[in-house]
């Protein structure tokens, strides 16, 4: 059955578990060796801390972030991607700021491809999708990209001298369930593009 400590502080032998310290309500587990110690405790916040060793801060949990089968989220309890931001009844936003006097920090985001794997990648080759943007909205069914930018090989790379790579342009038209290419701007800085070209002022 269910087991009631009265005290504030309560160790077992051999593997270390502490419930309470010093009148706090944290959790340690950790072998004979006090210097690898995971710690669960509650901050002043009423949030979640999960620490290592001497007090190292590995992770902090509001009650709205939420680690699921390799995928962290924030805002739902089930992400669906490796970082899922899920947002009711308002605008869901992510801001990157850079405080500096150094003209060139700014914030950037970047896109990464390589074939092969992490530890050994090797040189991408032609046509592969470098990165993109994907726009997504709901039919009342499922989700449908409905726009995309996305940065693709086109040629042949080779190493530190060549990486020509094109940006195309999709939207979806009316009646129409997937993006169509509009716009596409060429290694060699050509823009070909798709439909009427209005120029206006």
């Amino acid at each position: 059955g269910a087991k009631t400590f009265s005290s504030t502080t309560t160790t077992m032998s051999g593997g270390q578990f502490h419930l309470g310290n010093d009148g706090a309500s944290d959790i340690y587990m950790s072998p004979n060796d006090t210097n690898q110690v995971v710690r669960l405790a509650k901050n002043s916040d009423g949030d979640l801390n999960i620490l290592t060793n001497a007090g190292t801060l590995h992770m902090s949990v509001d009650g709205s972030g939420y680690y699921s089968g390799g995928n962290f989220g924030i805002g739902t309890a089930s992400p669906t991607k490796l970082l899922s931001l899920v947002k009711e009844g308002a605008n869901c936003e992510l801001r990157l700021e850079t405080f500096s006097d150094t003209e060139g920090h700014s914030n950037y985001i970047e896109f990464r491809k390589a074939d092969n794997v992490s530890a050994t990648p090797h040189t991408v080759v032609d046509d592969e999708i470098i990165g993109g943007l994907s726009f997504q909205a709901f039919d009342g069914s499922n989700w449908h990209e409905s726009a995309l930018i996305k940065a693709q090989i086109d040629g042949t790379p080779s190493d530190g001298t060549d990486m020509p790579t094109e940006l195309t342009f999709a939207t979806t038209n009316e009646a129409e369930g997937s993006p169509t290419t509009r716009m596409v701007i060429s290694p060699a800085g050509n823009t070909t593009f798709t439909g009427d070209v209005a120029i206006t002022g």
